[in-house]
């Protein structure tokens, strides 16, 4: 029998999984990319009633399928029995979706938002604390306006870090008087949505409470489990905090042992990001195998005694269900916490276990708890490497083979690292545009290094009552996380350690999984068709590259970002980009990113240089820069402009940028420029561009306010 034939019928997981996700898909698609949750409220109750029918007629109609009694007509059919199964968790996936989506309650918040009132919420998640500012989940309760009531949702909380919101931690009621302002979408083309994130997971109001206008009604109002395992990772986090006083260390060892990250900074962030080690600094899978096999270790002498068996398995999983909950729930460690519950439990009963049957029951059981989960990129580079290294792992590990423990090992390492590592690349390049050249050297020394961590960090929460033992676990444990962290910013300093700035599109992204596919199909049952497949993706994904590629050498914008505070203008000409950027802007690495970066990316823009090094013709005036780009004349204007006496004529112009914040009238400019269109920029005061906006209004000029959305403008030559 084919292998991969084979394969799909031990697998019947898998095979349920594929269509619950198709719908799952589609259903996000639908409410969140084509439309908007909201227009599907009215139709709500008809939606989910008309697909609970579609579900029992198809319910009913494998049962009358079952209940056939002739073997051969039973057999013949079969496959109408897998389609309508297959129907089944599709539609199972739309109603998961529409089930979970919180704006569908009719208590919800964004049903009655409409002006400033007084609300009672209680803290869902133990807040996140900066140097600056809390942020906080809250659950909203009542709603005080013209009447009381109840209402529904959750809210971001942002707060200033004082000793007031130092207070404010999981199970806290607290009332605030504003209005929840409704999160905004990107202001800038290939910007991360953050709306939209925060949407996947039912947030989509966020509140900035002043000083005065909030207070603590009252404390420890949550769920009484949840509470004492948060303070007990308050209590953990603080015996660590005994031993490692440096921030980077610090950051690295609350992420590794207890996933909490309120110590982290772009600095060590970038630098494990280029050594290839950033999985590291995320509680992972990797962290539960370590938990795993301290706790088979411990528990060891149980299997001597036949009446322990399954006391042992409950010991163990209810400590990693503890562990999951302490680290904050992250989809990997539920992941890791699943698979490893199906290991544990089918050891218990000898049976045997198929890793793709168990990765697809983890993933059907995490998706029916969260449809949402199939959005979050931690969830899907999870199960990618993972699976990445049940399918490679055995074709690399034997092509070398070592007598010496020590070398037998780091050849394992590097054989799960360049097959996790082939598995998430694709997703990688997608979502993060950069790739790690010493991710397997790198690997090759954390790997190790962050399990000893993890041991001297168990160490550390079993021995606090012993102090001899305690202090000198702790200094071995803060000696190690130096001694890493200095490793990985060597590997970063290093000039060929990170390849950046690399675009790849999602139909790119698709096409490489496809050639990976059909590549390890190939493999396995070297038939002639595969080969075939393989050769028209491949050609496929060549011309959709080269396509985008000759569209990246023929492109000319004229585009004006919107950057809070900043001016930031560019005239993007083949794969290049002439800039006139505030210097403070410019130095501002993470702004640089988050506003700009990506969409040069997108554009494949390759070089970026002031304006004032380009052939583009610029003249310098007094009130500001005139520029000539592609026939289309461009005035920056950032100084203020006086009517002094009567011109002869106007100049005429394709747009007036206003910049600078500075004092303007649009009746002097209009007497002295004849522009199509006038823009203001984000670097000017909000209360300045209304007034100007109402100046244009009355005068019928066309302008744009690049606060709500860049100005772009794509140029035919």
């Amino acid at each position: 029998m084919d292998s991969t034939r084979s394969l799909w019928n031990d697998a019947p997981a898998v095979r349920l999984l594929l269509p619950l996700i198709t719908g799952i898909m589609g259903a996000v698609s639908l409410l969140h990319f084509v439309f908007q949750p909201l227009v599907f409220y009215p139709h709500y109750r008809f939606i989910v009633a008309y697909l609970l029918l579609i579900l029992s007629l198809l319910c009913a109609l494998l049962l009358l399928l079952n209940r056939l009694k002739s073997v051969v007509t039973g057999y013949h059919l079969r496959f109408i029995a897998g389609i309508i199964v297959q129907l089944q968790m599709f539609i199972i996936g739309w109603l998961l979706v529409f089930v979970h989506t919180s704006v569908f309650d009719p208590s919800h918040l964004i049903h009655f938002r409409s002006e400033e009132c007084v609300y009672i919420v209680r803290i869902a998640e133990p807040p996140v604390r900066k140097e600056k500012t809390t942020m906080a989940v809250a659950e909203l309760i009542t709603k005080y306006g013209a009447q009381q009531q109840t209402v529904s949702g959750l809210v971001m909380l942002q707060m200033r870090t004082d000793s007031n919101s130092a207070k404010v931690k999981y199970g806290s009621e607290l009332l605030f008087h504003a209005l929840p302002e409704l999160l905004g979408g990107p202001k800038n083309p290939y910007q991360f949505d953050y709306a939209q994130y925060q949407r996947f997971h039912n947030i989509y109001f966020r509140v900035f409470l002043k000083e005065n206008a909030w207070r603590i009604l009252a404390q420890n109002k949550g769920n009484r489990l949840l509470a004492g395992i948060y303070n007990l990772r308050d209590f953990f986090l603080s015996l660590i905090e005994q031993h490692v006083k440096t921030k980077d260390e610090l950051a690295v060892a609350s992420a590794i042992m207890l996933g909490y990250r309120d110590y982290m900074n772009a600095d060590i962030v970038q630098a494990y990001a280029s050594s290839g080690a950033l999985h590291v600094l995320s509680v992972s899978g990797l962290h539960v195998g370590v938990l795993f096999l301290a706790l088979q270790f411990i528990f060891s002498w149980m299997d001597k005694y036949r009446k322990l068996k399954w006391v042992k398995v409950m010991l163990v999983l209810s400590v990693m269900f503890f562990y999951a909950v302490l680290t904050g729930l992250s989809p990997s460690v539920l992941r890791a916490v699943v698979m490893f519950t199906f290991f544990v439990i089918a050891k218990a009963l000898n049976r045997d276990n198929n890793m793709y049957n168990v990765l697809g029951v983890s993933c059907l059981l995490l998706l029916f708890w969260n449809p949402y989960l199939i959005t979050e990129v931690g969830f899907k580079l999870s199960y990618l490497a993972v699976l990445g290294i049940v399918v490679l792992y055995p074709i690399l590990q034997p092509i070398l083979t070592f007598k010496n423990k020590l070398m037998k090992g780091a050849w394992s390492i590097t054989c799960l690292s360049i097959a996790a590592q082939i598995a998430t690349f694709p997703i990688s390049l997608y979502y993060f545009h950069q790739f790690p050249n010493l991710f397997l050297i790198s690997n090759l020394i954390i790997i190790p290094a962050s399990d000893f961590v993890l041991y001297l960090g168990m160490l550390i929460c079993v021995t606090f009552k012993i102090p001899f033992v305690f202090d000198i676990v702790g200094w071995l444990f803060n000696f190690l996380l130096v001694w890493i962290n200095k490793f990985v910013y060597f590997i970063d300093s290093l000039p060929f350690a990170l390849i950046e700035e690399i675009q790849v599109t999602q139909t790119e992204m698709y096409l490489i999984y496809a050639l990976i596919a059909l590549a390890l199909l190939y493999y396995f049952s070297p038939k002639g068709k595969y080969g075939v497949w393989l050769l028209a993706v491949f050609m496929i994904y060549s011309f959709v590259r080269v396509f985008r590629l000759l569209q990246n050498e023929n492109q000319t914008q004229i585009v004006c970002y919107s950057v809070p505070k900043h001016r930031a203008l560019s005239f993007i000409q083949n794969t290049t980009a002439y800039t006139a950027i505030d210097s403070s802007l410019q130095m501002n690495e993470s702004s640089m990113l988050f506003h700009i970066k990506h969409h040069w990316w997108a554009l494949g823009i390759k070089h970026s240089m002031s304006i004032r090094h380009s052939d583009i013709r610029q003249i310098e005036l007094p009130i500001g820069q005139l520029y000539v780009f592609h026939g289309k004349r461009i005035m920056l204007i950032d100084k203020p402009v006086k009517l002094q006496e009567a011109v002869a004529f106007k100049l005429k112009l394709d747009a007036i940028i206003l910049s600078g914040n500075q004092r303007q009238r649009m009746a002097v400019l209009h007497h002295l420029f004849e522009s199509k269109q006038y823009i203001f920029d984000t670097s000017n005061k909000n209360w300045r561009v209304k007034k100007w906006k109402a100046e244009c209004e009355a005068m019928c000029l066309p302008y744009y306010d690049v606060a709500q959305y860049a100005y772009v403008e794509n140029l035919k030559l």
